[in-house]
């Protein structure tokens, strides 16, 4: 199906640019439920056969979409509805649903006199400059929540486009229009070099150079671009949206007060980590739902830990937390003392506590804060030693725990307390053989512990031990007198 040129009724002239202009016309019988559309008319200087064919592949495969995806693809795009042609058959140009009026601004720049223009993420990259040129729609730029919301829904347009093995190419700010009062708030324009794989032509996508990604660059580069390229442009343009500027410094610092955690993680793998490990258009969007969902209510504090619970003073304690929906945190010593975090920081710090006491966390954002304290940190003194000087002693020569009777009568029956105290202080390796109920190992000298298990003492063990183990003590103090 096509529609020929001489049968559009044409009603007003929208716009104009590089590729030709573009008309405001009744929508033919059948095409789109609106009573406008809008007619894209290529200058012949810009007819390209390989474009051509690629909007009749764009409008065919919408049509094999379900009603759902092709609505939702209306609704979000000015798709290419259908092709317009001249008497004699040649394409011209295409019918595309026409963009509403609250995506338009008057720019009070132009001269001589007010232009209506499209109203771009441009304004959203510069908002001082969008506020100069008469910009009635700005977004603040500490507007966190709406920023976040629109780039959620151009992430849901990407995510549908990918899911049906679309890649756009040409992501740029110029190419989503916005609208805080219209739902859905974002529109994608300028569709016709989106290229479906396996079924488009082969032509080289349009790339600005602020928006290149890695590998469509350097030495190396391939012209080629695809959903994984595109994946790069997203979290690119998304950072430009949340920082309120084209300008991306590498370390990413101007990122951190707008993301939480996740967040960042997000943009250092969208922007700098592996290819294939960019986030998809569909991860974006579900983060940017939930950190929407958390920006719009008080923060909450899942964790607050302070590790060790006891320190030296002077020594650090590591502060742990877990705080979901803040756009601020401050963490509190027991001494007074501050420590600001931003959302996207570490999640830790490393400090002295000052004085004994609770550590306090405080998270804010526009819709409240609160307020979470630690258990109490204790800190103590080390404890203080004082040196002495031991003086030197004569030599140990005795056994003060041993019952020196009760060894004289085991060893010599009446033997006096002095001579074993003697026999003891002189130090020689007799084989003494103490009683059984004596035994202590730490108390033996030298080869007692080997008479103990002789042969000749075993036969002690019974009713006669005291008997025989005096007789042995006798035989030595014979072999050995004092």
């Amino acid at each position: 199906m096509t529609v020929q040129r001489d049968a559009l009724d044409v009603e007003t002239y929208l716009a104009k640019g590089g590729f030709g202009a573009v008309y405001k016309v009744t929508t033919p019988s059948g095409l789109i439920t609106s009573a406008s559309c809008a007619f894209k008319e290529w200058k012949p200087t810009k007819l390209d056969q390989v474009v051509i064919d690629n909007v009749a592949v764009l409008i065919d495969y919408q049509r094999r979409m379900d009603a759902a995806d092709r609505q939702l693809l209306d609704d979000l795009t000015t798709w290419p509805l259908d092709t317009v042609t001249e008497p004699g058959g040649g394409v011209v140009g295409y019918l595309m649903r026409i963009v509403p009026d609250d995506f338009f601004e008057n720019d009070i720049i132009q001269i001589p006199h007010n232009i209506s223009k499209p109203r771009s993420f441009t304004d959203l990259t510069d908002p001082e400059v969008a506020e100069r040129s008469g910009v009635v729609d700005i977004v603040a730029k500490d507007d966190l929540v709406e920023r976040i919301r629109m780039c959620a829904w151009m992430c849901r347009i990407f995510a549908l486009l990918h899911r049906h093995n679309i890649t756009y190419g040409d992501i740029n700010e110029k190419n989503v229009l916005y609208s805080s009062k219209h739902d859905p708030p974002v529109m994608l324009v300028d569709i016709d070099p989106a290229r479906v794989e396996g079924r488009s032509p082969q032509f080289t996508q349009a790339n600005l150079a602020h928006m290149v990604a890695p590998e469509n660059t350097g030495k190396n580069h391939t012209s080629r671009q695809d959903e994984l390229t595109d994946r790069y442009k997203i979290a690119r343009l998304c950072a430009q949206i949340l920082i309120s500027s084209r300008s991306l410094d590498p370390q990413f610092r101007a990122l951190r007060p707008v993301s939480d955690r996740e967040g960042f993680e997000l943009f250092e793998r969208g922007l700098r980590g592996p290819r294939a490990d960019r986030p998809s258009a569909a991860e974006w969007y579900g983060y940017f739902y939930r950190r929407i969902a958390a920006l719009t209510r008080p923060p909450e504090v899942h964790a607050f830990t302070v590790e060790p619970e006891a320190v030296q003073n002077g020594a650090t304690v590591t502060v742990r937390w877990h705080v979901a929906g803040h756009d601020s945190l401050v963490v509190i010593a027991p001494d007074g003392q501050q420590y600001h975090t931003d959302s996207a920081a570490n999640e830790w710090l490393t400090v002295n506590p000052g004085s004994s006491g609770s550590f306090r966390v405080i998270a804010r954002n526009r819709y409240g804060s609160v307020e979470s304290h630690s258990v109490d940190v204790y800190l103590y003194e080390p404890p203080t030693i004082e040196m002495v000087t031991v003086p030197a002693g004569p030599a140990a020569s005795s056994f003060p725990t041993l019952d020196l009777a009760t060894l004289a009568d085991a060893l010599a029956g009446s033997s006096a307390p002095d001579t074993v105290r003697n026999f003891l202080a002189d130090g020689s390796a007799i084989p003494l053989a103490l009683p059984f109920q004596s035994y202590d190992e730490a108390l033996t000298m030298p080869g007692v512990s080997g008479m103990l298990t002789s042969p000749d003492f075993s036969v002690a063990f019974g009713p006669d031990l005291n008997r025989k183990a005096a007789e042995l003590a006798a035989q030595a103090l014979a072999a050995n007198p004092p």
